[in-house]
């Protein structure tokens, strides 16, 4: 992904305006941080209620999470890692 940006400079001897073009380019990390920006911008918002009660069983010591739900989202991860590489 490119941008280019136009500077307009003064030059001190003669105060000419001139143009002058900056030129970037996003590396992959870039362009791989600017699409998950999009798409947690994109994302449903934050169930703050849900958090909150789920903080308060961490906190007390209550909250229990099946090792079946661990080991999906294991391999969910693992598929989308391997998704992202290709």
């Amino acid at each position: 992904m490119r941008k280019r940006a136009a500077n307009n400079t003064s030059n001190v001897n003669n105060s000419s305006n001139t143009s002058k073009e900056d030129v970037f380019t996003l590396s992959d990390k870039g362009k791989e941080l600017k699409f998950i920006k999009e798409e947690v911008l994109k994302s449903k918002e934050v169930n703050s209620d849900k958090i909150g009660k789920l903080k308060q069983q961490i906190n007390k010591g209550c909250y229990q999470v099946s090792s079946m739900d661990i080991a999906q989202k294991m391999i969910e991860r693992s598929l989308v890692d391997e998704l992202v590489r290709r």
